[in-house]
């Protein structure tokens, strides 16, 4: 008995269907990331973490230095 000469309709179709995408998704996919590693990158420059907001003073010590 011959095996494995019927595609299997689960298992390559997230893969075909990236492998095809357009270029403009793609494009807009990688920015999105790109812009994702920019905030963290500069979050991390500034010495904020990620998670806090502008009113988070949990950091903030208040015995001195």
């Amino acid at each position: 008995m011959k095996m494995g000469t019927i595609a299997s309709p689960w298992r390559y179709d997230d893969t075909a269907a990236h492998a095809i995408r357009p270029d403009n998704q793609r494009q807009t996919a990688i920015l999105r990331y790109a812009s994702w590693a920019a905030v963290l990158l500069i979050s991390r420059l500034v010495g904020l973490p990620f998670d806090s907001g502008p009113f988070d003073r949990s950091r903030e010590r208040r015995d001195g230095p």
